[in-house]
């Protein structure tokens, strides 16, 4: 192998590293209602921890997620809809 296709292979394997670090996972998103004021609002979904790491930005966002409804959830407010992005 030439000196030539070992750049073109070390740029490849670089370029593909960089977009598995770099692409990210959106956080399932939960919406909840409060059943007096009709109120509705939404935790998860972000996307912004696959610049934190990947699965380590990952699950940090989905533990926001889960205290957000927690949050909610303890205000009085229910689970109206869970879905993945």
């Amino acid at each position: 192998m030439g000196q030539d296709e070992m750049t073109l292979i070390r740029s490849g394997l670089l370029i593909c590293s960089a977009t598995a670090i770099l692409t990210g996972c959106a956080t399932p998103i939960t919406t909840l209602q409060n059943p007096g004021t009709k109120q509705v609002v939404e935790c998860g979904g972000e996307r912004s921890g696959a610049m934190m790491g990947g699965m380590i930005g990952y699950n940090l966002q989905a533990n926001d997620a889960a205290d957000c409804v927690k949050k909610y959830s303890e205000l009085g407010f229910e689970i109206i809809n869970d879905k993945a992005d």
